[in-house]
């Protein structure tokens, strides 16, 4: 499941550069596009990721990184059902890709923390 998400969620920026030639710039993007509920939960999440690293080394159980994973991949793959990139304006699509973007490079941490090979493909 988690490295399903790993290689959708490149998939996605790939295409993303090669169709419609984005490249999420932070400077340049409204993250108040972000507002459905799906898209903040995803971000609150993102926003706990240190927390989680805290406690698994605090209380020396990986389990934590695993767990916060686990609920990582699951809100991504919700919020992707729901908040396309393709087909919607510019400004919308650049915001959701710089959320992907994040909630991949968020994965690939724990994958490494984990010493997991993230996939870019299956």
């Amino acid at each position: 499941m988690c490295h399903y998400a790993h290689a959708r969620l490149f998939s996605l920026i790939k295409k993303c550069q090669r169709e419609l030639n984005l490249e999420p710039q932070i400077e340049t993007i409204d993250l108040d596009l972000l507002n459905k509920q799906s898209e903040l939960t995803l971000i609150q999440h993102l926003a706990r990721f240190e927390e989680a690293i805290w406690q698994a080394y605090h209380d020396y159980e990986p389990y934590h990184v695993v767990h916060y994973l686990f609920q990582l991949v699951k809100l991504t793959n919700i919020c992707l059902k729901e908040n396309y990139v393709l087909n919607e304006c510019e400004n919308v699509a650049m915001a959701r890709l710089l959320l992907y973007s994040c909630s991949k490079q968020v994965i690939q941490n724990a994958f490494n923390i984990l010493g997991i090979e993230a996939l870019d493909s299956i």
